[in-house]
């Protein structure tokens, strides 16, 4: 059901009520155009004129409102054409204007202005599905050359983004270098570190162990030359 609405509702099915109100008119109008050919033609010679007359001219404005859309300037005047073509056509095929009673032209001219009417509207309706149509196809224009222009950035994007990682990683890598390196120079600056304490150390006791040898020297030179004064007293004495 779903389906027989939409079609009912699109264009083509639009087209396809034109073409049988056409097809209809058709033989009115070669029925009309038979009764207005010279009555001393040959009648397949009036059959086929009028056939082939009404045929034209109806396939003539069915082309008219099919192509309406060419005619920019005059696109809302064609539905009027239409109308008023079809209801004066019927007007004349039913004999409205020759009518035996006020009843039976009133009803005529009733059904010539509902045929008129119908194809006016059919006219005016196709002429928005058309205009329906075309806004749709230059929306499904834009948005491919949306998408495309998008697709288009977005590939671009992709593109620069894959050029900063690259350059990321890379400089993850040189700050990693960096951290080792810092790292091993922190482990060497230590290790200098335990050297020089170490060094230092070693270097007060060192300097400890001179002290106190050099206090234990000078504590003895004293002492020897405390022995020696008293000898050399001793010695100048007796003298």
């Amino acid at each position: 059901m779903l389906k027989i609405a939409e079609y009912i509702n699109s264009l083509a099915f639009v087209v396809l009520c034109v073409l049988f109100s056409q097809s209809s008119l058709i033989i009115d109008t070669a029925t009309l155009l038979y009764t207005c050919l010279p009555d001393d033609m040959l009648w397949f010679a009036r059959l086929l004129s009028s056939c082939f007359g009404a045929f034209t001219l109806e396939a003539f404005l069915l082309a008219i409102v099919v192509n309406m859309h060419l005619f920019s300037k005059h696109t809302k005047a064609v539905p009027f054409v239409l109308g008023a073509s079809t209801t004066i056509m019927k007007l004349f095929f039913l004999e409205a204007f020759s009518s035996p009673s006020i009843e039976i032209a009133c009803k005529r001219v009733f059904v010539a202005c509902m045929f008129g009417f119908a194809s006016f509207m059919f006219g005016e309706l196709f002429t928005k599905k058309w205009q329906e149509k075309l806004k749709a196809q230059l929306l499904t224009l834009f948005e491919k050359d949306s998408k495309k222009e998008l697709e288009l950035k977005l590939t671009s994007t992709e593109a620069e983004l894959g050029e900063a990682l690259i350059k990321v990683t890379f400089f993850e890598q040189e700050l990693n270098n960096a951290k080792n390196e810092l790292t091993k120079a922190q482990v060497q600056l230590g290790e200098t570190q335990l050297q020089v304490t170490s060094m230092s150390g070693m270097f007060e006791a060192t300097l400890t162990k001179l002290t106190s040898e050099l206090e234990k020297y000078r504590l003895e030179a004293e002492e020897k030359a405390k022995k020696l004064s008293r000898k050399t007293i001793k010695i100048e004495e007796p003298a």
